[in-house]
């Protein structure tokens, strides 16, 4: 890669008449800072949306210090549905959940919410599919 931008430059400077420093300099800026720059975030980008979709909902069921059982569920299920499997079994507080075949974070869990008082807790970040709002 880097001989290529040394050719670049150097067919800068035959053409434009400047010096090879501020031909490799150009071309450096433009590397960094144009097209290439571009479609690189537009691949990050890509990536992240492949993880963030890409994960498995998690519903853990708590009762903190003592124990948790944490289950996959369908991408039909809501908050709702998880603090009634966590009522369901007995348990104080839930948590919604994501994992991640690949990324640079694999799991990732939302504050707990409370089944004592209808607490919803937080959305997982990333998150995998978790909504507020009921899919009809």
């Amino acid at each position: 890669m880097r001989s290529r931008i040394v050719i670049a430059a150097a067919a800068a400077v035959l053409v434009s008449g400047s010096s090879p420093i501020e031909a490799q300099q150009r071309i450096e800026r433009e590397f960094l800072f144009g097209p290439f720059r571009e479609r690189v975030q537009r691949e990050q980008f890509d990536e992240r949306e492949e993880r963030d979709g890409a994960g498995m909902m998690l519903c853990s069921a708590f009762i903190a210090n003592d124990w948790r059982d944490t289950i996959p569920v369908p991408d039909t299920w809501r908050p709702r549905d998880c603090f009634d499997f966590a009522r369901e079994i007995g348990a104080s507080e839930y948590s919604l959940g994501c994992v991640f075949e690949r990324g640079r974070m694999r799991v990732s869990f939302g504050e707990p919410g409370s089944v004592h008082v209808r607490d919803d807790g937080s959305l997982p970040e990333p998150n995998c599919g978790w909504s507020f709002r009921r899919q009809r």
